[in-house]
């Protein structure tokens, strides 16, 4: 009989009773501030680097995810915009095959869509004839890439 590797995933689609797309949570995340400065900072050095968007109906969400090596920076990251997600924790995704099978290869978290994220969105991506595609438009690295941002690049490559 082979070896092999078994990974359950659950699927976590309630919180305190509510399923995630319920009216409670929608209006929850409405009624949520912008965004604060120093994490629209950080998104948007990450959004340069590592991190990768999606647009779900009218609103943008972030996911972030790290090499194993990179796990206190990605659960930092998590810790730091925990609020706007669901997940309890970061999801891990594992080594098929290789030297490191059945060890960690990286964690990955996503935020949920909120509107703070449709404006980083905004400054990225660009629709095209078929999709949407990330750009980086003249200005945009001056105009908004600050001091902090750099420092979580640093991090992020070390």
């Amino acid at each position: 009989m082979k070896n092999t590797l078994i990974l359950s995933k659950e699927i976590r689609n309630h919180k305190d009773g509510y399923h995630l797309n319920s009216k409670h949570w929608q209006e929850w995340k409405m009624n949520l501030p912008p965004l604060p400065l120093e994490l629209r900072e950080i998104l948007i050095v990450m959004i340069l680097s590592d991190a990768c968007m999606y647009k779900k109906s009218n609103h943008a969400l972030i996911k972030f995810e790290q090499g194993y090596l990179q796990e206190e920076f990605l659960l930092h990251l998590f810790s730091i915009f925990k609020l706007y997600c669901f997940m309890i924790e970061p999801g891990k995704r594992f080594n098929l095959r290789g030297p490191r099978k059945g060890l960690i290869k990286s964690l990955w978290f996503k935020t949920f869509s909120h509107y703070s994220f449709t404006e980083i969105w905004n400054l990225f991506y660009v629709k095209t004839e078929k999709r949407f595609v990330k750009r980086i438009e003249e200005g945009l690295i001056k105009n908004h890439l600050t001091a902090r941002g750099l420092a979580y690049w640093i991090m992020g490559d070390g």
